[in-house]
């Protein structure tokens, strides 16, 4: 905001939260889903109507950010355009980086949906059953198919109804690296153990191990274990459900970012 909206002078940084929508608890061993995912899921082919609807020059420019971002799950979306952006265009003005990054919502959707695809399939391929809650999900190419567990497009409060039946509730992030996504905080406040990819303000926020669980996008490959762990030692698990519901419940439902909210609101009030 400070570099491309000068002008905005007040700005603060309000995180999703969680919804918790039951006190009334299914005890973790009771549970009926091992692991669930809700979301929906889109092909990355599907966009390749914006990456190639001008010329070839402009789909491998398009590529060459989401190679990079793929190879390079750290990075940041702004980070892989302007450094490919910068390669093509010697005098760049910020007004120019802008107005291309507002155009290319696609990568951010084009990469989120390769590494969700990702961590499904790692799963399912590697032997476990994994239930999934959303649209598009009989898109997705497995070894191991019977393993998927399709239930089809569902409302948001029923997302939250089935994570209060599952051990393990995993997430991808989108691809913003100092945020959370609301289905960590709604997994937490559903006593489920969130497994996550990470960001900043995620490992700020939460101690790794005992109120999240993490894996990197750039070792998919020790996902499977990871989850296998947790299901493996239910008592640990548990643990950590607990653990992440207690911190969410204090700190992260919306009670807490509408306080948030209202407080900066009379700062800035105060300010004018």
């Amino acid at each position: 905001m400070e570099r491309f909206f000068p002008d905005i002078k007040y700005v603060s940084f309000l995180p999703l939260a969680g919804t918790q929508i039951t006190d009334n608890y299914i005890p973790y061993t009771a549970r009926k889903y091992d692991i669930v995912f809700t979301g929906n899921y889109t092909p990355p082919h599907t966009f390749d109507k914006y990456i190639n609807r001008i010329d070839d020059d402009y789909s491998l420019f398009y590529h060459n950010i989401i190679d990079n971002l793929i190879n390079n799950p750290d990075k940041t979306i702004e980070e892989a355009i302007e450094y490919q952006t910068r390669a093509e265009i010697n005098d760049l003005t910020e007004e120019d980086l802008k107005n291309a990054m507002a155009s290319m919502i696609f990568i951010d959707l084009y990469v989120r949906f390769h590494f969700r695809a990702l961590a499904v399939q790692t799963l399912v391929d590697n032997g476990f059953r994994v239930d999934v809650f959303g649209k598009g999900w009989d898109l997705l190419e497995c070894r191991n198919k019977s393993n998927l567990i399709i239930h089809g497009g569902i409302e948001s409060q029923e997302c939250i109804l089935n994570m209060l039946d599952s051990r393990i509730s995993l997430n991808v992030m989108p691809w913003f690296k100092a945020g959370a996504h609301d289905r960590i905080f709604n997994t937490m406040l559903s006593k489920s153990v969130s497994l996550s990819d990470g960001s900043t303000y995620i490992t700020d926020q939460f101690n790794e191990g005992k109120e999240i669980v993490l894996y990197s996008l750039s070792s998919m490959d020790k996902l499977p274990k990871i989850a296998g762990d947790l299901l493996s030692d239910p008592d640990k698990a548990a643990g950590i459900a607990e653990a992440g519901y207690q911190k969410s419940r204090i700190l992260h439902s919306w009670k807490n970012r509408a306080e948030a909210l209202s407080e900066y609101i009379n700062r800035v009030w105060f300010w004018i």
